[in-house]
């Protein structure tokens, strides 16, 4: 077992990344009730980056930064920053951006936490949860159980009616 698979505590980083997805995907649901803005396109038209995406995976960036500094940092909207600890952060900040812009519940916050060298065919997952804040469904997996990894699904809170 190297150092960063010692100073990676998949439950601890679960419950870090349960956390922080509750609160991006409830900054991500505010931000679509008020209504989506297109902030560019990638690789192609249906290849969508709203200010949202943005706005979420900053606040993502931010919480992890104040708590783990050391980490680093992978996000699909802003690339990655290598850090220190062994462990990296990899945050697709609105999953289902296309699905978002519509108005279509099926979209998700999803943050994982690996280990590994910069290689991402080489990474480690050690946690990830998926968060899908319109559904009101929330998916966690750490390493460390059975064969590697325990999956448990579970609606965190009830989903509050949304303003007229």
């Amino acid at each position: 077992m190297t150092d960063a698979h010692r100073a990676a505590d998949p439950e601890g980083l679960t419950r870090l990344a349960v956390e922080i997805a509750r609160e991006a995907g409830d900054l991500a649901r505010a931000r679509r009730a008020e209504g989506v803005a297109l902030a560019a396109t990638k690789s192609t038209l249906a290849d969508i980056v709203t200010e949202a995406d943005r706005e979420v995976e900053e606040l993502i960036r931010g919480r992890l930064r104040t708590v783990r500094p050391d980490d680093g940092f992978f996000g699909e909207e802003s690339g990655g920053t290598a850090g220190e600890s062994g462990v990296t952060w990899v945050v697709d900040p609105i999953d289902g951006t296309v699905n978002y812009a519509a108005g279509i519940a099926n979209y998700a916050v999803s943050i994982a936490a690996v280990t590994g060298p910069v290689d991402r065919d080489a990474w480690e997952v050690q946690a990830a949860v998926v968060y899908a804040p319109a559904l009101g469904e929330l998916f966690q997996a750490a390493r460390g159980e059975a064969h590697g990894s325990t999956v448990r699904a579970c609606r965190p809170r009830p989903r509050r009616p949304r303003a007229r």
